[in-house]
């Protein structure tokens, strides 16, 4: 059986100065790198550690300070959101109001008529229905939904879409499609895919 030589370091028997040593043959081979474990303390180590630190420090500052900033992106966008929200709530609250001498039902289309004195009121007949004969200023076209909120005219096609879309996966018709709609409180594009 070999024997291990175990001795690492030699000191030279004619060297003035004892911190001197030598690596033998056997520690010189099993190092990584003979000449920086011969090497004596470099006092720019610090210096470097100390970048590396202030580096680390910096890094963690920006990725922190990134997603701060989505954070603070998405709250404005949720605000925007939620002025939208109240804004739409007032307006639903208002028409709620306008005097009406029938009991609106939901899904119907239902007329904004302005008399000169300010008062609103909903009719179920169209201006084009009036003919010339239109008493009042034409507002507005409002369809009153299952939710008791209204949708304005000319978001009619966008909104059953909306309906339609939530409707095929809420009934089972189809697995969770690919839609493409806009939210008409947002007016944001949003997409929903089939996770799979």
């Amino acid at each position: 059986m070999a024997r291990l030589d175990t001795k690492i370091f030699e000191i030279p028997d004619d060297s003035p100065d004892s911190q001197q040593l030598t690596l033998n043959d056997e520690a010189a081979r099993l190092m990584v790198n003979p000449n920086k474990v011969r090497k004596r303390h470099d006092p720019m180590d610090l210096v470097v550690l100390a970048r590396e630190v202030q580096r680390g420090d910096d890094m963690v500052n920006a990725g922190a300070s990134h997603k701060l900033m989505l954070i603070a992106e998405q709250i404005r966008h949720l605000q925007m959101q939620a002025r939208e929200v109240l804004k739409v709530a007032k307006r639903d609250k208002q028409l709620h109001y306008a005097q009406c001498n029938f009991v609106k039902r939901p899904g119907k289309i239902y007329y904004l008529y302005e008399k000169p004195d300010g008062t609103t009121y909903f009719s179920m007949l169209s201006p084009e229905e009036w003919g010339t004969g239109c008493p009042h200023e034409f507002i507005e076209a409002y369809r009153l939904e299952h939710d008791l909120t209204w949708t304005i005219s000319h978001e009619f096609e966008k909104r059953a879409a909306q309906y339609a879309a939530i409707d095929h996966i809420i009934t089972g018709k189809r697995e969770i499609p690919l839609l493409d709609w806009v939210d008409s409180v947002s007016g944001d594009k949003n997409t929903i895919t089939d996770a799979e």
